[in-house]
Parts: structure tokens; sequence; C-alpha cells
């Protein structure tokens, strides 16, 4: 009696669960097709990636399927399609994807297809070739050009067309960057990158290689900075120049130094802070402005401060 109920029990499960994976399947299938459709003629490109049965982000009310679609060729190019277990279209991440992919549908050729993907590699390498041309045009022609030439080695030379690097004061005229390695020996690297602004197709820039190395040397000396190298490792230094001015992002500064010191500083006196960035290991890093001539440091302590800045003067360092 005993080994016929087991045998019932196990025959009733068996059931269950043969019924619980043909519903299952039932609604992984339905599910897969309503997002592919969704995905349309971009499935040609983008291939499913990830499955799984989740919750509904932000909501957590219920129990629906997720389907990942990721681009081969990229790393981050995916978008996800969240259904119902009946096979409704609940949300998708980006929630403008469905729109964006019936515009890519008009676009000949598609942008995820090959030939789309090998022009605008083409066109890259064009932009890039027109940017050095014309970026070493202009330092060919620049006023400052042999005396940086003196003190730094230049790479990186380029003028893009319509570029505005973020955070620099200027961002309404084009830009001329460059890479600027010092030729004096320092104890550790230093990179400067400068973005120059162009007005009237010449680069304007009247910051010198002497100010330069001023900052450095403020830098290297300064009580502060030689005991965050004494405790970090420090595979190098960069500094971040315009063409007027040891730092990008003026409005920053202006705003740091009214907090700190109550009012702004003037134009003639803003050119002296440098922008210094003491690179760390696993892409930490210690940023904070320096002003060459008096030594004072203002830099933000997110961690004890609340991320307001803090100012560090030479007497108070001592």
């Amino acid at each position: 009696m005993k080994r016929a109920n087991l045998r019932k029990t196990v025959t009733i499960l068996m059931l269950f669960l043969f019924l619980l994976a043909s519903l299952t399947y039932s609604s992984y299938s339905y599910s897969k097709r309503s997002a592919e459709k969704l995905v349309g003629e971009t499935l040609q490109y983008f291939s499913l990636s990830q499955v799984r049965i989740t919750l509904v982000p932000f909501h957590r009310k219920y129990p629906v399927w997720m389907f990942r679609f990721s681009f081969p060729d990229s790393f981050d190019e995916k978008f996800e399609i969240y259904t119902s277990i009946f096979g409704n279209i609940e949300m998708t991440n980006p929630r403008d994807i469905e729109h964006r992919l019936r515009e890519f549908e008009k676009i000949v050729p598609h942008p995820y297809s090959k030939e789309a993907i090998e022009q605008a590699r083409l066109e890259q390498i064009e932009s890039k070739r027109k940017a050095y041309e014309k970026g070493l045009m202009l330092f060919e022609e620049s006023s400052f050009k042999n005396a940086f030439k003196k003190h730094f080695l230049i790479s990186e030379i380029e003028a893009p067309e319509n570029s505005s690097t973020y955070g620099v004061y200027f961002f309404t005229l084009p830009e001329w960057q460059a890479s600027l390695s010092p030729q004096k020996s320092y104890p550790i690297p230093f990179e400067v990158k400068a973005v120059f602004p162009i007005k009237n197709n010449r680069i304007e820039a009247s910051i010198t290689p002497e100010e330069i190395e001023k900052a450095i040397d403020k830098c290297l000396s300064h009580p502060h900075v030689l005991n965050y190298i004494s405790n970090n490792p420090t595979p190098g230094i960069r500094l971040r120049i315009t063409g007027d001015r040891l730092h990008w992002n003026t409005p920053e500064l202006q705003e740091f130094l009214s907090e700190l010191k109550g009012s702004r500083a003037e134009e003639k006196e803003i050119r002296n802070w440098a922008r210094v960035i003491i690179d760390g290991k696993e892409h930490q890093y210690f940023s904070f402005y320096l002003n060459s001539i008096s030594g004072e440091l203002i830099y933000t302590d997110t961690a004890a401060n609340g991320s307001k800045p803090l100012l560090v003067t030479m007497e108070a360092t001592n």
C-alpha cells in the first residue's frame, strides 16, 4: 500500500513538474516573440544576451521576463525589454528604445550594419586626420611654438571641428588641443593637457612655459602634496591649462574662492591657479587647485566635509 501511494505521489509530482515546465516554456516562447517583434529589423544586428525572470524594475510587484539584447561589437550597447508571463510588454530600458528602434529602421544603411559601422570608422579616421592637420598648421603659425618646443615634447596635436571639452571656460570657441611633456626631469612624470581657444583662425595663448614649470615646481615642493605622495602610489601627475590660465574650469574655481575667501579672484590673479590631478592606482586620483604664487591649495574632501571645498594655506600646512 505504501509503495502504491509513493508511486502515485511521484506520478502526481512528475505531472505537476511537466505541466510547470510546459507553462514556463510557453510563457518564455510567447514573451520572447513579443520582445523580438518590438526589436524589429534591429534584431539582425543585436543578439539576445541574457534572459531571466525578475521583478518589474522600480515597482517590484510581480515577476516578469527580462530580455537583454546586446550589440556584439560593443561593450555597452544594450537594451532590455520586460514582458509579463503572458507575453505583454511591461516596460523597456531605456524607456524610449522602441522609438529609437523605429527611427533606426528609417536610416539606410542601418546604423548598426557592418556597412554603416565601416563608414563611421572611415569618417572618424578622416575627421582625426583633418583635426591633426589643422592643429599642426595652427601650431606652426603660432607665436608660442618656439618657446614651447624648448620646454616640452608636444604630441596629440589637433583642432577638432565642433569640439567642446567639458569644463573649459571658453566653451563657445573652437579649440586647439595638445599634450605637453616637460623636457625637464622630475621625480614623478608630468603631463600637461593644453586646450587653447582659437580666434580668427589663430591660437590664443599668453601662458608661458615658465609659468607652467613654476606651477609644477610649486606642486612638488608643497608640503600637503608631498605628504599625499609619500602615502599614496603616484604613477603620474596631470595639469590642465588653457591659453591664458593654468586651469580649465574658471567658474568652478571662482565659486570655491567666493565660498572660502568671500570674494572672487580678479582676472589677473586667476591665471596663477593651476588645476592639478595626482593619479593613483585603480583609477583613483586626488585633484585640487594650487596657486603657483601663494601656494594656497583648494580641494574637496567628500568623505569628511560633504563635498565642500577646503582651503589649505602654506602657513597652515607648515
